[in-house]
């Protein structure tokens, strides 16, 4: 059985994804992400669907393709900060899930200003 793979693609820039995410973009069968996730594969021949904001749709098309195909879940910066991981986690099991971090956009954000982040307080403004 294959696995659903979470892939982060970092802030929406080829210029940061990561080899690992470029790799396993390219053995993927299907590719599910938002609008502008898909964009950065548009050039691939890949079955491809789009998540609107009903999370609930991509359940069941993710449980009929993931045991016969390669499935990739792309999520806008890294998977484990504010991201769909926390939905997919409760409804597949984590040994069905592959997990591969991307860059967040709060490294990049203080990458940009030249300073470190341990000490930052981190919340999610998005969709706010």
């Amino acid at each position: 059985m294959s696995k659903i793979s979470v892939l982060g693609i970092g802030p929406g820039s080829r210029d940061f994804l990561l080899n690992i995410t470029r790799r396993k973009v390219d053995e993927a069968d299907v590719l599910l992400g938002s609008s502008r996730a898909l964009e950065l594969f548009e050039d691939l021949e890949k079955e491809k669907f789009e998540i609107t904001g009903e999370l609930e749709e991509i359940k069941p098309y993710i449980e009929k393709n993931y045991r016969e195909k390669k499935v990739v879940v792309l999520v806008s910066g890294d998977p484990g900060l504010y991201s769909l991981l926390h939905f997919l986690r409760r409804k597949f099991p984590p040994k069905d899930l592959e997990v591969v971090p991307g860059i967040s956009s709060m490294q990049l954000a203080f990458a940009r200003i030249k300073s470190t982040w341990q000490d930052a307080a981190i919340t999610s403004l998005h969709g706010k």
